[in-house]
C-alpha cells in the first residue's frame, strides 16, 4: 500500500468590483445580438474551496460560490426600463459542488460528484420567462488506472435534470443542458 501525505487544505477568496462601461449582449434570436454598455455594474462575493484527505484512498473536494452582481446604472435602450438594481444575466448568485473520490491502490477508483446552481436570469430585466431555477446534477464514475492504461464507465447527469443554459428571449427557444450519458473510455499513453 503507498503511504500519502496529508493533502487537506481550504482555501477562502473575497472579491469587489466597480466595473465601468460592462459590456452586455443583447440577444433578439439565435443569429442576431448587439452588444450594449451598461455604464457601472457592482459585483462582489466569495468563494469557499476544500480538499481534504479522509484516508490514504478517500478524498472529498468540494467549493461554495456565492456572486453578487447587478446594474447600477442602465437604462435598456429598447424597452427604456430602468434596470438599475437588476442582477446581471448568465450569472447565478450561487453555485456548489462536491466530490467523493475513492481511489484503491491496485488501480480500481470511483468518484460521485454532485453539483448545484442556483436561479439564473437570462436577461438584463430578470424576467421569470427567461429564468432558469435552480437544478442539480449527479454524476458517477467506475475505473481502473495502471502506469499507461485507463478505463472507465460514467453516467453524467444520473437524475435525469432537465435544465437550460441560455434561453432566447424573443423565440421561447434555449439551449438544453446536457441529458443523461453514459458512457465508456478507454486510454492508453504511449
Amino acid at each position: 500500500m503507498v503511504k500519502q501525505s496529508a493533502q487537506n487544505r481550504l482555501i477562502t477568496i473575497l472579491f469587489y468590483y466597480d466595473i465601468k462601461n460592462y459590456q452586455l449582449e443583447e440577444v433578439f434570436s439565435p443569429v442576431e445580438y448587439a452588444v450594449i454598455n451598461a455604464p457601472e455594474v457592482t459585483s462582489y462575493g466569495a468563494e469557499l474551496s476544500l480538499a481534504a484527505r479522509i484516508t490514504d484512498t478517500l478524498k472529498i473536494n468540494g467549493s461554495f460560490g456565492y456572486t453578487h452582481i447587478e446594474f447600477n446604472d442602465y437604462i435598456d435602450p429598447f424597452s427604456r426600463e430602468n434596470l438599475k438594481g437588476n442582477k446581471l444575466p448568465y450569472v447565478p448568485m450561487f453555485n456548489f459542488n462536491i466530490a467523493g473520490i475513492f481511489k484503491h491502490p491496485s488501480g480500481f477508483y470511483a468518484r460521485t460528484d454532485f453539483l448545484w446552481t442556483g436561479k439564473t436570469y437570462f436577461d438584463a430585466a430578470n424576467s421569470n420567462a427567461l429564468l432558469e431555477q435552480d437544478y442539480h446534477l449527479l454524476n458517477m464514475t467506475l475505473g481502473y488506472d495502471y502506469k499507461n492504461f485507463n478505463m472507465k464507465a460514467y453516467v453524467n447527469n444520473l437524475t435525469k435534470t432537465e435544465y437550460f443554459t441560455f434561453k432566447f428571449p424573443s423565440a421561447n427557444i434555449g439551449t438544453p443542458g446536457v441529458p443523461q450519458t453514459f458512457g465508456v473510455r478507454i486510454s492508453i499513453k504511449f
